[in-house]
């Protein structure tokens, strides 16, 4: 999502749990290895090792792509006078819209991801629907009608002073 000129406040959140990273970390390390000893020494690797050509297809998709995926993934989250617009890049090729008359209220909250949420990325909770990336500051986007979101942010407050820019 390229950042809007008409964007009253714009962020954009890169994925940083680190604990997610150490355990792929850990799975890119063990797939390079097995494609190392395998593939280029010609041994075998493991007990039932699987035919070259799915372990490369295997190294592909989870050593290469899979860290790269993790390694661009954002969420990017903007308002402007219409509408509250977000994406969370690569799950969302196309940028989401919340129209603004539909909002009755953006406000801070803090967010616990793994107690409230079971995690981060886009989350269902007894709360409601989350996109989460890290931290703990965070808004609350409740509806005239509906369930209300959650976005974690970087910068709340500027957040919720540009909605009620808008709403004045």
């Amino acid at each position: 999502m390229n950042p809007d000129t008409n964007a009253l406040y714009s962020e954009s959140q890169p994925f940083r749990q680190v604990v997610a990273w150490l355990i792929i970390l850990v799975f890119v390390v063990y797939l390079w290895y097995a494609i190392y000893h395998q593939i280029i020494q010609g041994d075998p690797f493991g007990s039932s090792p699987a035919p070259d050509l799915l372990l490369l297809l295997i190294w592909l998709i989870f050593g290469i792509l899979l860290p790269i995926a993790f390694l661009k993934s954002r969420l990017v989250i903007s308002i402007d006078r219409n509408n509250l617009s977000y994406r969370f890049f690569p799950l969302h090729l196309n940028v989401h819209h919340f129209p603004v008359r539909q909002i009755q209220n953006i406000e801070r909250v803090r967010i616990r991801p793994i107690l409230e949420f079971g995690g981060w990325g886009i989350r269902y909770g007894l709360k409601g629907k989350g996109y989460i990336m890290g931290g703990k500051k965070g808004i609350k986007v409740s509806f005239k009608s509906g369930r209300p979101v959650y976005f974690t942010a970087e910068n709340p407050e500027s957040f919720v002073e540009a909605f009620q820019r808008i709403k004045q």
